[in-house]
């Protein structure tokens, strides 16, 4: 059986190919972020960078929750409808719907931003899992979101919130 240079080059081809797009240790590309940390830009009303650790909550094998600050102090807290853990864009619902059936629509999220002397909540956006392994997840976000005063809390406030996160397990 003779040998045939094409075949090899054409197979180490697809192997370099498939770990390009996979990278070695995940799936997806690892954020632009240290591992356990977060950044997130908040422009609008207030304006702010935000950035502290981050990890992501798990539930009977699938992914529920994102937490990104102190527990006390500013930071995001993010809800998503539990899917197991793969790359996918996560589109922000109203809470009404949130867990309900909607078939053809992407997974559901909602986001809770706290600040100083506000707190906000997702009105629209998505999160995208942008890397994933056993030990981490990345992703990007971008919401839109409206809140109020704690002082005052008849004034409206709204927001847009971007950013990253690279998070480990709780």
């Amino acid at each position: 059986m003779p040998f045939d240079c094409r075949t090899v080059r054409y197979g180490l081809l697809l192997l370099v190919s498939g770990l390009v797009l996979t990278g070695c240790e995940g799936q997806g590309n690892p954020p632009d972020v240290a591992s356990g940390r977060f950044t997130a830009y908040v422009d609008g009303t207030v304006s702010d960078t935000l950035s502290g650790a981050a990890h992501y909550r798990m539930d009977d094998g699938a992914i529920v929750g994102l937490e990104m600050g102190a527990k006390e102090g500013p930071g995001l807290s993010i809800e998503l409808e539990p899917k197991p853990l793969d790359l996918r864009t996560y589109e922000v619902v109203e809470a009404e719907l949130f867990g309900l059936d909607r078939s053809g629509s992407p997974p559901g999220v909602i986001a809770f931003l706290a600040l100083r002397d506000m707190h906000f909540e997702s009105t629209h956006g998505s999160l995208n899992l942008t890397y994933i392994n056993e030990e981490q997840v990345g992703a990007t976000f971008t919401f839109q979101m409206e809140g109020t005063r704690v002082e005052s809390p008849s004034d409206d406030v709204s927001v847009e919130v971007t950013g990253a996160l690279n998070a480990p397990p709780q």
